[in-house]
């Protein structure tokens, strides 16, 4: 299972716990600063795209972090991922759904 957490409620912790907030500097939204909430969504989702589409070697930092956090899940059989803005949309759901899709 996946969850999506939010920081207001708590701290991530737990060995399969990820923080998905500015803080982090590859899976954080920093490509939506200054865009409405759902501009960010969709620039993050492009974003998280183009860079897991991107084969070439060494491995882009993206595809690393995502492959991090898949052994992640495969090991412990759950993952959390944490930011600020959920129960509201966040870019964190794209990070679930692009997992998800090759689990």
């Amino acid at each position: 299972m996946i969850e999506i957490k939010n920081l207001r409620s708590g701290r991530p912790s737990a060995q399969w716990a990820y923080r998905c907030d500015r803080v982090n500097r590859v899976l954080g939204n920093h490509v939506g600063k200054g865009l409405s909430r759902m501009e960010a969504i969709a620039a993050f989702e492009a974003y998280l795209d183009a860079a897991l589409a991107d084969k070439s070697e060494p491995m882009n930092s993206v595809r690393a972090e995502m492959n991090s956090l898949y052994r992640i899940y495969r090991q412990h059989g759950r993952l959390e991922l944490w930011c600020w803005c959920t129960p509201k949309p966040c870019h964190t759901s794209i990070i679930k759904a692009r997992l998800e899709s090759v689990l």
